[in-house]
């Protein structure tokens, strides 16, 4: 009876999911911000603003900024994952729209 080497497969799986990793094109971290909804709420306007990250590394501390003929509201997401959206809120003294909304900036996790 032949006997297996159980480290054989496992060394040549990692090996395969290295080299699989390597041979992916990079996709590093790409946001955008869209307006999903505004509401009123407690004597003024919140937006709920929608971040989506198209690549595939986290973006952490992501600065949004809302503008729009009422004023600027600003605010930090703590992170959002690579292939991922997260919603945040900015609020408005009066109704924001039409509203720009733009990713500012961010940070490696």
């Amino acid at each position: 009876m032949e006997r297996r080497d159980p480290w054989g497969a496992r060394t040549s799986a990692v090996v395969s999911i290295v080299v699989w990793e390597a041979l992916l094109p990079e996709r590093p971290t790409s946001l955008r911000a869209d307006v999903a909804h505004i509401m009123a709420r407690g004597g003024g306007y919140i937006a709920e603003v929608e971040v989506s990250n198209e690549g595939l590394e986290t973006a952490a501390n992501v600065d949004i900024e809302g503008v729009s003929g009422s004023g600027t509201a600003t605010a930090t997401i703590d992170y959002v994952p690579g292939q991922g959206s997260v919603r945040g809120y900015l609020r408005f003294e009066r109704n924001p729209q039409p509203l720009v909304v733009t990713v500012k900036g961010w940070s490696e996790p």
